[in-house]
């Protein structure tokens, strides 16, 4: 309506909805009317008897904005939850609501919406609009413990370090100022868990010395990067490290910022913090990776303009660093040499991923895991044990170093379920450097002494939000640090560990339901696009390569003497029959030339598929060959002559964006025109049609 209008546009509508109160769309109009000429209390009186049932989006749309003038938050509330299921942009409102508990100090309130948008976030797939919202909501003032402990919850569970990082902060300072210092301890150790370079932690940890317990104190000050202990808290350094200084102070007169010393600091915590965001990028973990890549933009500005290495990650994860200020342009040291090999330890990691993709059974990934793992990272013990919360291991596999003395197997099941309730709803590893002292372990202290580990670290196994099991590395006889690099790692790894149980019983299950030929016994021709939407996710996920075989079977006319005296119908009858016989004798032999993880499917009346997990392009092409003298030796003395067979092979898409249904239609075509061009060049003849190149 135009403006200044407004008044008359009201009267005249409050006639007509006088003149018939049942037209929906005068009623409609002259809430708007309402709304636009500020008359919020007539836009409730206007729907008060209407019945919820029906209640339309429009109408309700309308009474949020109304109770919300009107500071009837809880009202509002309500109808917004009634509003979003059928209409997404009513998230706006719901921030809406969220913001105007905070401004009227409705602290439980907003607890319980927070909770509640967890809950909603958890039951169904967390969209971007959700997720948009929830970085909204933590942008709020928010003064009370319980509605910011509802929001770290919140952030935790969607994997938000950087907000949630600022919110811990934030809830730090309030259980601080309410002298509720063991609540503050337990939040700074959040804190550290998710950026032990943060350079607020270590100021922090001072302000809470002679007020919260001192093995927790003693705890974090180990977990710190750099950061030395003071006298006061255990033997060692009364002073800060170089680290925390080059955080906290000026550089003295005379020496740049960025000298020598602050260069071999910060040098090591960038190439930490780049190691990271690479292990986290590598396994999928996009978010996680992002998040580290800001921390390293806020720490160390304009370094992308030195650091070629910098400046390529930021352009692969897809992150903008912010342009550094003119104060800090000063030279930096040239970066020092470091004695570990970050790139070594990313190239290992990845050997450990692939090595638990290419096994076929949960027993030897728990075996590879803990062997490989364990070795690595060179620790006393390594235990991987599959367990549902508050119930004993079904399956577990350790690690032993050389003159370490196995676990009980009662012991064994205690530390697991230990652990994983000690751990339970959180998504970080748990951290004890100093096993003997640690809160997070106290109620394990009998089993640790009966094993003798001295530090652990344990990391969730989780599909999903169901807590499947635990990773646990021991070490025995002497404490052990954990870097922010080796907590990356093997949250990674774990990662690989659920996917690749989870890929081995779909794997098994699908074989187990699939419907086999009759004839050959091989999987259906129906089983074959399953099949494949199972391994490309696979593939997807495990970033490891993806073929398919087709192979065509064929007998040449001429080549047998009682052939070619039949008639020409006859002949083809015999051919016919006598290819089917020797499909069905090839097929009982087929499994036994390929990996457990491979598959075959019976693809036509002639024609069978090869699912080839892992292998390359070149690879299949071997298999092939293999095929085709299997196929002479399955002939043996057969009267009809050795079938010939030509093939057609195709590897899968494996960069760009394309979901799985796209990159299986596109496998699929490729590879039935592959065959076509082999059978046009020969009856014998093997193509292989290499994956196009897409766009980055």
């Amino acid at each position: 309506m135009p403006i200044g209008k407004t008044a008359e546009a009201i009267q005249a509508l409050e006639q007509v909805h006088r003149l018939d109160p049942k037209d929906e769309s005068a009623q409609l109009a002259l809430g708007q009317a309402y709304l636009a000429g500020g008359q919020f209390a007539k836009v409730l009186a206007l729907w008060k008897e209407l019945p919820e049932e029906k209640t339309s989006q429009e109408i309700l749309s309308m009474l949020v904005k109304a109770n919300l003038a009107e500071k009837q938050t809880q009202k509002a509330e309500a109808q917004v939850w009634k509003l979003i299921p059928a209409s997404p942009e009513a998230l706006g409102l719901l921030f809406e609501v969220a913001r105007q508990y905070v401004e009227l100090n409705q602290n439980q309130a907003v607890a319980r919406l927070l909770k509640q948008v967890e809950e909603t976030i958890l039951r169904s797939h967390p969209s971007h609009e959700w997720g948009a919202l929830v970085q909204k909501l933590a942008s709020l003032p928010y003064q009370s413990i319980p509605a910011l402990e509802s929001l770290a919850r919140l952030l935790d569970r969607l994997h938000y370090d950087s907000p949630l990082a600022e919110v811990l902060n934030r809830l730090f300072d309030q259980y601080f100022d309410s002298q509720q210092y063991a609540g503050a301890g337990e939040v700074l150790e959040r804190l550290i868990d998710i950026d032990p370079y943060n350079p607020e932690a270590t100021a922090k940890l001072k302000r809470l010395e002679g007020k919260a317990d001192s093995s927790l104190l003693r705890e974090l000050y180990g977990r710190l990067e750099g950061v030395a202990r003071p006298s006061g808290i255990s033997e060692g350094s009364a002073s800060i490290s170089a680290a925390a200084s080059a955080m906290e102070e000026p550089p003295p007169e005379g020496e740049a910022a960025g000298g020598t010393k602050g260069a071999e600091v910060g040098t090591s915590s960038l190439k930490d913090l780049m190691l990271q965001a690479e292990i986290f990028m590598q396994y999928g973990m996009e978010d996680k990776a992002r998040e580290r890549m800001e921390r390293i933009a806020k720490l160390f500005p304009g370094e992308e303009n030195r650091n070629k290495d910098l400046a390529r990650l930021y352009k692969k994860i897809g992150v903008s660093p912010a342009p550094a200020p003119a104060a800090e342009s000063a030279e930096i040291a040239a970066p020092v040499a470091e004695s570990r090999d970050f790139q070594a330890d990313l190239k290992r990691v990845s050997e450990i991923s692939r090595d638990l993709s290419r096994q076929s059974t949960v027993k030897s990934i728990l075996y590879t895991a803990v062997n490989e793992i364990g070795k690595h990272w060179q620790v006393s013990r390594c235990v991987v044990g599959l367990a549902t919360p508050k119930r004993p291991p079904t399956m577990a596999m350790e690690y032993l170093a050389q003159g370490i003395p196995a676990s009980d197997a009662t012991n064994l099941g205690k530390l697991v379920m230990g652990l994983q309730q000690a751990n339970a709803g959180k998504t970080r590893p748990l951290v004890a450097e100093n096993a003997a002292e640690s809160p997070a372990v106290a109620g394990l202290q009998e089993t640790l002494k009966a094993l003798r580990v001295d530090s652990l670290v344990a990391v969730p196994l989780r599909d999903g939000d169901q807590e499947i099991g635990m990773l646990v590395l021991e070490q025995c006889g002497q404490r052990r640090s954990w870097r922010g690099n080796d907590l990356a790692a093997l949250e990674a790894l774990a990662e690989q560990v659920v996917l690749a149980i989870a890929n081995v019983r779909l794997r098994n299950l699908m074989k187990a339901l699939a419907v086999t030929d009759e004839s050959s016994g091989l999987l259906h021709r129906d089983s074959y696009i399953t099949c494949l939407l199972s391994e490309a996710e696979r593939m997807r996920t495990q970033k490891s390569p993806l073929s398919v075989v087709l192979l065509y079977f064929s007998l040449g006319d001429g080549q047998s003497s009682e052939a070619s005296k039949a008639e020409p119908q006859l002949r083809g009858a015999a051919n016919g029959k006598g290819l089917e016989e020797f499909l069905q004798k090839f097929a009982g032999s087929i499994m036994s030339q390929l990996r457990q993880n491979d598959m075959a499917v019976k693809y036509g009346s002639n024609t069978l598929a090869l699912i080839l997990p892992g292998a390359l392009g070149k690879d299949a092409t071997t298999v092939a060959a293999k095929m085709r003298r299997l196929a002479a030796a399955t002939a043996g003395d057969s009267p009809l002559p050795v079938p010939r067979m030509a093939a057609g092979i195709a590897e899968a898409i494996r960069e760009g964006a394309m979901d799985s249904t796209d990159r299986v239609t596109e496998l699929i075509n490729r590879a039935e025109r592959a065959l076509d061009e082999a059978r046009r060049e020969g009856p014998e003849a093997v193509k292989i049609l290499e994956p196009p190149v897409l766009p980055r």
